[in-house]
């Protein structure tokens, strides 16, 4: 608003303006921090209707009729498990001096092992 014509305006009309845009402006305020808070929760709930068996911990069965399946991969031809050339990975022996107790076994003493494991 013009100054010239602000000037015009008696002032306790002025005072009352002045209370009326306050008043406004606080409401504002709030209702802005409502819509952040709104937009916060659909940006939440866009989220979790995204989800699906796919990219959640959610089991296939959650998912809806609409959702489509890969089909299931063709065998590659190789077998289950290690591959061939393949380094192995064990877990490092400890050194003799750091062993506190070890137990010997003879090796012609395991059938006779087996056999009385087994006859029990």
């Amino acid at each position: 608003m013009p100054q010239e014509l602000w000037d015009q305006i008696p002032p306790q009309v002025q005072a009352a303006l002045w209370i009326v845009v306050d008043s406004y402006e606080r409401r504002i305020a709030v209702l802005e921090a409502e819509v952040a808070a709104v937009r916060g929760e659909v940006g939440e709930l866009k989220a979790r209707l995204g989800q699906n068996s796919q990219n959640s911990s959610r089991p296939p069965s959650s998912d809806g009729p609409q959702v489509k399946r890969k089909p299931p991969r063709e065998p590659s031809g190789r077998k289950r498990g290690g591959q061939p050339g393949h380094p192995g990975h064990q877990r490092m022996l400890l050194p003799l001096e750091q062993v506190a107790e070890g137990d010997r076994v003879q090796a012609d003493a395991l059938p006779a092992l087996r056999r009385g494991i087994a006859g029990e």
